[in-house]
């Protein structure tokens, strides 16, 4: 709770996913080990392919849980790649979460949530990280010529090597799930705080930190079909995730919905604040979820609507996979009988054996 609630002067942006749903750690620490089995998954963003430069991140994650100590284990390793200079930033990270459940009391004054259940959860996450950059690659003004081009050396000040200062970088979240009705539906709604330490990153051996990034969620889950009887359960999901770092600001508004066992559907849009598309939004975006069985593919386009154009820009393109390894998690000794299951996790995972679209719902 206190490292959640510190606040420093913020000024830069993190790269963020369309496709976070393929992994939910990238959202939120506390999602570590939500979905109890190995989960192992790899998004690759491709932002601006029309421009010059590569503007590359990928992320490859895994994570599982020890139901009978309510706790979750994950990590998580991205390469982040910006620039003609080839800026590029590789880190991994560590994260575990406590999940601890709940009923509320059927005495309560909401009558719809009379018994109902509800778990909290808080993760932290450790990062270590180093960023490089080719500087041989670069041209400064100062070489230029009108007539000749590129033909002088460069007074650019250089920076002392082509690798920064490793950075040590801790971040922490927190999570409420609830169930909203008895057929299903709840909702999830979280807050998480990214680089807490205000880690030290420069080329040139100065006290250049970075900024804090602030990032909060809520998603409400509708379950659209008849009761789990026919095995095939649908939802539908509305709602949002808001990052907040220095002067940028992004909202990414909209929802999903499960069509039988193997496609998810999703329409989005994206903006700086809150609230309806206007001049403000930066991009539609379309994305989608094929799963059979234990592996699940997507893809996801964001359509440019600022006034960088999509002639100009050609969109970004993200691809993941997603792999759920059934019945792989910790602690299986001490839960037999699946009590713990039943007690640490939204969705009874004998659903999931079903329809596996039900492990992305946030």
């Amino acid at each position: 709770m206190i490292l959640l609630i510190v606040a420093l002067q913020l000024q830069a942006q993190d790269p963020v996913y369309s496709l976070f749903y393929l992994n939910k750690m990238a959202l939120n620490p506390a999602y570590t080990g939500a979905n109890r089995d190995l989960n192992f998954s790899i998004i690759s963003r491709m932002q601006w392919t029309g421009l010059p430069g590569k503007m590359q991140t990928t992320t490859a994650s895994l994570d599982l849980a020890c139901p009978s100590s309510k706790l979750g284990f994950g990590a998580m390793f991205y390469n982040d790649q910006a620039g003609e200079g080839f800026l590029t930033k590789t880190q991994g990270n560590f994260n575990m979460a406590v999940h601890l459940p709940g009923r509320y009391s059927r005495r309560t004054s909401i009558k719809g949530l009379r018994g109902r259940k509800y778990i909290f959860s808080a993760g932290l996450q450790y990062g270590v990280g180093q960023r490089t950059v080719d500087w041989n690659t670069l041209v400064f003004s100062d070489q230029l010529d009108e007539l000749l081009g590129v033909y002088r050396p460069s007074n650019a000040l250089i920076g002392a090597s082509e690798t920064s200062n490793i950075v040590h970088d801790l971040s922490a979240g927190l999570l409420f799930r609830s169930e909203i009705s008895r057929s299903g539906s709840f909702l999830s709604t979280g807050f998480s705080v990214y680089h807490i330490n205000k880690p030290v990153e420069s080329f040139y051996g100065e006290n250049v930190t970075i900024p804090l990034r602030y990032s909060g969620h809520l998603y409400f889950n509708f379950r659209t079909s008849s009761k789990y009887r026919n095995g095939i359960p649908s939802f539908l999901t509305l709602g949002g995730n808001f990052d907040y770092q220095s002067t940028l600001q992004t909202a990414l508004l909209g929802g999903t919905y499960t069509f039988g066992k193997n496609i998810l559907l999703g329409i989005w849009y994206r903006n700086q604040k809150f609230n309806f598309p206007g001049a403000n939004t930066n991009a539609a975006v379309f994305n989608m979820v094929y799963s059979a069985k234990w592996i699940s593919v997507g893809y996801s386009f964001d359509l440019t609507t600022s006034r960088l154009g999509l002639d100009q820009t050609y969109g970004a393109h993200e691809i993941g996979i997603n792999i759920r390894f059934d019945q792989v998690y910790l602690c299986k000794n001490k839960s037999r009988g699946n009590r713990s299951d039943r007690k640490c996790f939204m969705v009874d995972h004998k659903y999931l054996k079903k329809n596996e679209l039900i492990n992305f719902l946030p």
